[in-house]
């Protein structure tokens, strides 16, 4: 009898969410908002999976639905039922900004500030909607556009923190200084290229960059007991047009062992999108990350295409270059690698694998170049805790190079190859920025490239 009571005061004081799911199956609405509101976003989903299931067209529901969608990385989910909301309501701003953010979650930046312009149309002092609109502008890679609009917001709004938020990321991305040191062995055919090269860069404005170079090659030919040297040093700078397009111009001078060469200008045109990138550059007297070394007044103009793909601590990357001398000469490049990365206290260890294959129709005309070079190698990258002000990085490539030489008495030849590439460089302030991964790389293939 006591157990009897006991149950009946249970069933009578027990939650309607509980009863309801005892019975019929379905959670009570209170149920599914108590499993929202305490963050249980799997259970909360599959809770209003089941409530939709007798009412469908529920706003509210859908509403959660989507947001459960999206927090939970289904993103294609979550905008087609914040896509059908929005087109019931499109004066809903709850469900407008909500969507714009989940289409922004997929990298489609553009298309998101499309409809956050279309809605500030309709609320133009909306200070929500102009804070997403500073946000997604300096997601999209335009960042003296994202200042003057966070400028303008914090004005009418001043304690908005995306606004103040945004201008400390601009701040920090221009990066203060920035020294980079590179040292370029090359072996091959009895001749031996050293390179070196000092890269200072600092941004004096958002989307504005001001950069010295200086630069230094020697090759020497073993067999023939020849060898050149090359040195050249400029002032440039890197100015964004706009979305996704930058422009670089520098000026230097150029000069070999006997004589000093004369003006070394050099431009390039630039786009980026996402983690791929494509570059068109033109350069007098230019010294390359390959060995040629020109000693006349050539033109080398190069078309660039990288991509770069991450995933948790795996990434890969490719490139392709195409060079046009001149003297009617050219070159090519295509490279592939693969990367993971692995913390061993304050050091980050990236253990990888690099192919590479290049040609060269100067081969024999003095450019101290193969005609041909294939190699593939295993690479080995640490680099220094980088929550420190300075932090230094080292890579060595070994591997099997094979390659077609300049002299004929060499009909193919096999060696190994071992080169290794020093880093380092002053840390500016953690920020994160789309594309910014792609931005280092393509500083680095301009600064060997041109």
């Amino acid at each position: 009898m006591r157990i009897a009571v006991c149950l009946c005061v249970l069933i009578l004081f027990s939650a309607p969410a509980m009863l309801q799911s005892q019975h019929t199956g379905i959670p009570s609405p209170e149920y599914a908002d108590s499993l929202f509101e305490a963050g249980q976003h799997d259970q909360a989903l599959i809770a209003y999976n089941r409530l939709l299931e007798i009412e469908s067209d529920n706003y509210l529901y859908l509403f959660r639905a989507g947001l459960l969608h999206a927090w939970t990385g289904r993103y294609v989910r979550a905008e087609e039922l914040l896509s059908e909301l929005f087109a019931q309501n499109p004066a809903d701003l709850d469900v407008g900004t909500t969507l714009i953010r989940v289409i922004s979650w997929q990298n489609r930046f553009e298309e998101a500030l499309n409809m956050t312009e279309t809605l500030l149309s309709q609320s133009p002092f909306n200070e929500n909607l102009r804070a997403l609109q500073v946000q997604l502008t300096f997601w999209n890679g335009q960042p003296g556009k994202a200042n003057r609009m966070a400028d303008a917001l914090l004005q009418d709004f001043p304690n908005n923190t995306t606004a103040t938020q945004v201008k400390a990321s601009i701040r920090q991305s221009m990066q203060p200084l920035s020294i980079t040191s590179y040292a370029r062995p090359w072996d091959v055919d009895n001749t031996r290229i050293h390179s070196l090269t000092q890269f200072v860069q600092s941004g004096i404005r958002p989307g504005t960059f001001l950069h010295v170079r200086a630069a230094y090659s020697l090759a020497e030919n073993t067999f023939t007991t020849q060898d050149a040297r090359v040195w050249q040093t400029s002032l440039g700078v890197r100015q964004q047009l706009q979305a996704h397009w930058w422009l670089r111009a520098e000026l230097g001078v150029s000069g070999n062992d006997e004589q000093t060469l004369g003006f070394a200008p050099a431009t390039s045109v630039q786009f980026i999108r996402g983690e791929v990138a494509a570059t068109l550059a033109l350069a007098r007297y230019p010294i390359t990350d390959t060995p040629l070394l020109i000693s006349q007044a050539l033109y080398l103009t190069e078309s660039t295409l990288v991509g770069n793909y991450a995933t948790g601590p795996h990434e890969i990357n490719g490139r392709i270059i195409t060079g046009w001398l001149s003297d009617s000469n050219r070159r090519f490049l295509l490279s592939g690698s693969y990367a993971w990365q692995t913390r061993l206290g304050n050091m980050t260890y990236t253990p990888g694998f690099v192919g590479e294959y290049r040609s060269f129709s100067a081969a024999g005309a003095g450019y101290f170049a193969p005609e041909w070079q294939y190699w593939t190698s295993v690479r080995q990258q640490v680099r220094y805790d980088e929550n420190a002000p300075f932090f230094g990085e080292l890579t060595l490539d070994t591997g099997l190079q094979q390659f077609k030489p300049v002299h004929p008495r060499h009909h193919y030849v096999q060696n190994h190859h071992i080169r290794m590439q020093r880093t380092c460089r002053l840390k500016p302030v953690n920020a994160v920025i789309p594309g910014s991964n792609i931005i280092s790389l393509l500083d680095e293939l301009i600064l060997n490239q041109l």
